[in-house]
């Protein structure tokens, strides 16, 4: 018993559980591990129409089609940001990585569609403009680690993925989530 102990005293010691650190060279920030909401709030005057929901997609989004008569298939989804009449909207295309399963596109975690042409014809989306991920950005704003996304596609303007939403530049985000 006493050895036990003393186990879990050197155990706790040598924990760096990242709670609270002083450590400055630590960038563990307040929020860090925490669950955050990905989606726009409804005061972002109409930069996203994206709620945490919609970019959950549906069960039948995660892997074998109950229509496809028995065929088993994993899927992997390839997200882009599309502009809607509505404003920035998630279209993903599915492919599958194992198994013999078409390919399909779901949109703003609606349903299931054929065509890329088809999904964003649901939601009055601009066919033109459908941007990909592009470059990946992490850092340290109002105190806490974060990042971004850009989305671009050569025919139309970038769009900014953030943990506040979809912006269409970071200067837009950080106008819209000062820091306090």
């Amino acid at each position: 018993m006493r050895l036990l102990s003393i186990a879990l005293m050197v155990g706790l010691a040598a924990c760096d559980c990242g709670g609270g650190s002083d450590d400055p060279t630590s960038d563990a920030g307040p929020l860090d591990g925490g669950q955050r909401d990905s989606g726009a709030s409804d005061d972002d005057a109409g930069s996203s129409d994206l709620g945490a929901e919609e970019d959950l997609g549906s069960p039948d989004d995660l892997g074998a089609d109950p229509e496809d008569a028995g065929a088993e298939c994993t899927f992997l989804d390839d997200p882009m940001i599309a502009s809607c009449s509505g404003g920035y909207t998630y279209i993903r295309r599915w492919f599958a990585t194992e198994g013999d399963c078409p390919d399909y596109w779901t949109i703003g975690g609606g349903g299931r569609f054929e065509t890329e042409e088809l999904a964003l014809a649901s939601r009055d989306c601009t066919p033109e403009c459908t941007r990909r991920a592009g470059t990946s950005v992490s850092l340290i704003r109002c105190g806490v680690r974060t990042g971004y996304i850009v989305y671009d596609d050569p025919d139309c303007d970038e769009a900014v993925e953030t943990p506040d939403g979809i912006f269409p530049t970071v200067d837009d985000w950080n106008a819209a989530h000062p820091c306090e």
